[in-house]
């Protein structure tokens, strides 16, 4: 396999590792738009010493010809960039003849929304060219789309499916995990944060407070709602291979870093920013970078932990579903825990929620290079078949899996 790694950021950089450490790969191109970040993630998959061949290339996201001309010769692009470069990366797919994954967004969703309606000429074109595009393949959405297709499996019927997640991060200072403007953008978006509730529903960001409790070393969290694409994915899509409706679907996610927990940390942003110099006029995307510099980079996330500002961390994913199995009502929930340890051990410079999510890109990626995916055109996570064995592969991989099964819930 040759694949194109696009965007040498934290998720990007630990997918490259993963790859490169697999036999049937034999090429891995690292590029970015800033060639000093592409060098230096390609010499970072180097220096694990294995046999693939690793190149770093300078291509912008946006220009369609610039990544094809990197992507000449590959059989798959993975995006790790940002969505709004999605349709232009896909387009360089089509000219060069490549698969194509990404983490999210909602532009593709709006693409399959008019496939499976037979009105996406975009679809229509990959399928003709035989071109996989299968989108939202990180932690969340992605194993959390799998992980309620395998509780589904197990149901007779479902009622509803939640989603949680949380970073904690054990640091004397700010420190993200993944994009610290990502961050930002979960809980500053000037949108409300949305539910599926047989359809799609806003709801008050503070006033849906969540006490969760993952497995240690996670425990005991506080979650707020987001909007993620799993809430509209998975009521739409899941049940066109389980045959199951799905009424309601939520998201809750939160982070702990240190004594803090989230409203502390984003205070604690924006105080932190607001010492900087701004100017009298921010735009939006502008302001959640400015809150966003206020976190140590995930790329230097290693160096921290190396200078003992980072002492420990870990991140928890959980998917719960509920809904009915002979006739008695049931919550079942698949865990993914995955610690700093673990995920350094596998990638020097990874932090938790990177490794998890390099994880499950990883094991799509290598599922269409060995043709175990066929499906061309647009397609989701929660179609992919035998999500019993995606979550196997996971855990193989050092991710801690945790199954629990409660009866009856009232």
């Amino acid at each position: 396999m040759k694949i194109l790694i696009l965007g040498c950021g934290a998720q990007g950089s630990s997918i490259a590792a993963l790859l490169a450490k697999e036999e049937d790969v034999e090429l891995l191109i690292c590029a970015d738009v800033n060639l000093k970040a592409a060098k230096r993630v390609a010499d970072w998959v180097k220096a694990l010493k294995t046999e693939v061949e690793v190149r770093a290339e300078q291509a912008k996201a946006s220009k369609r010809e610039d990544v094809a001309r990197v992507a000449k010769g590959v059989d798959i692009i993975f995006n790790a960039t940002f969505p709004e470069f999605n349709i232009p990366i896909l387009e360089a797919c089509l000219d060069v003849g490549a698969h194509y994954l990404d983490l999210g967004g909602d532009t593709l969703i709006d693409e399959l929304d008019q496939a499976e309606e037979g009105q996406s000429e975009l679809d229509a074109r990959l399928k003709d060219a035989g071109v996989t595009a299968l989108i939202n393949m990180g932690v969340s959405p992605g194993f959390t789309c799998i992980a309620a297709h395998y509780i589904a499996d197990q149901l007779d019927t479902i009622d509803a499916v939640k989603i949680r997640w949380c970073d904690k991060v054990d640091a004397t200072q700010l420190v993200g995990t993944w994009s610290p403007a990502g961050y930002m953008e979960e809980f500053f978006s000037p949108y409300d944060p949305q539910v599926w509730d047989k359809g799609i529903k806003n709801v008050d960001l503070l006033g849906n407070a969540e006490e969760y409790e993952f497995p240690e070393p996670v425990g005991r969290v506080t979650l707020y709602n987001v909007s993620h694409n799993e809430i509209y994915t998975i009521p739409q899509y899941l049940p066109k291979v389980t045959g199951k409706p799905i009424d309601y679907v939520d998201v809750k996610g939160g982070m702990v870093i240190g004594d803090l927990t989230v409203k502390d940390v984003l205070i604690e942003a924006i105080r932190q920013a607001n010492k900087k110099r701004m100017s009298t006029y921010v735009e939006k995307a502008d302001l959640l970078k400015l809150w966003g510099s206020s976190f140590i980079h995930p790329m230097d996330f290693r160096e921290s932990y190396d200078k003992g500002i980072i002492k420990d961390a870990c991140v928890g994913i959980a998917t719960e579903v509920i809904g009915y199995k002979s006739d008695k009502q049931v919550r079942h929930t698949v865990y993914c825990v995955t610690t700093l340890g673990e995920a350094i051990k596998h990638v020097p410079w990874a932090t938790p929620l990177s490794y998890a999510t390099s994880t499950s890109a990883t094991i799509a990626t290598l599922m269409i290079g060995r043709g175990k995916i066929k499906r061309r055109g647009i397609m989701l996570p929660e179609w992919i078949e035998q999500p019993e064995a995606f979550i196997k592969k996971m855990e193989n991989m050092g991710n801690l899996i945790r199954e629990r099964i409660d009866k009856p819930i009232f």
